[in-house]
């Protein structure tokens, strides 16, 4: 059996320009839509400096939308508190470690690949806290993945991603959006 070792990154250049946040640190939709930033795919603007930390925990860490109003945190919810819906949904998968073969379902049917649309580096802190804002030379230990369920009302997302490097696990979560 051959093995391949994949390797954590280290981010060479600060966050893209005019990526808007707010202050939980995810995306902001009303001011940056759909501008995709970011993905964890080979990068020559990267330095790859050690092992990559295998996948340890997944989680939806929050809900957005325009009839909420923006961001719900949902990190250890089973269920939204606020009403969401309207012309945007997405939501915020988060992968603690380096994760693959990704499955995301909404109300029971898998979503295309083009539904995780971006994804913003984790380079510190901890599930429930990620720290999103990662200056050069910080080490990525692990991803926000945005999914984009616009036009949806209510339902289940269910998520899933394995692990890249040992122990090779199987991680998912799930959530019931009001």
């Amino acid at each position: 059996m051959r093995y391949v070792r994949l390797l954590a990154a280290t981010i060479a250049l600060a966050a893209a320009p005019g990526s808007a946040q707010d202050r939980s640190g995810l995306r902001d939709f009303t001011a940056d839509a759909d501008t995709p930033r970011g993905d964890d795919t080979l990068d020559p603007n990267v330095d790859y400096q050690a092992s990559a930390p295998p996948l340890t925990s997944v989680a939806v860490y929050g809900v957005f939308s325009t009839q909420n109003g923006g961001w719900e945190i949902t990190y250890n919810k089973f269920t939204t508190t606020g009403d969401h819906g309207g012309a945007q949904l997405r939501v915020a998968f988060e992968e603690w470690g380096y994760g693959q073969n990704r499955v995301a379902k909404f109300n029971g049917a898998v979503l295309p690949a083009s539904a995780q649309f971006a994804s913003d580096p984790i380079c510190g802190g901890t599930p429930a806290n990620p720290n999103l804002n990662c200056p050069a030379g910080s080490t990525i230990i692990g991803f926000i993945r945005y999914y984009k369920l616009d036009g949806q009302q209510s339902g289940s997302f269910q998520a899933q991603s394995t692990s890249i490097n040992a122990p090779i696990r199987t991680y998912s979560t799930s959530i019931t959006i009001r």
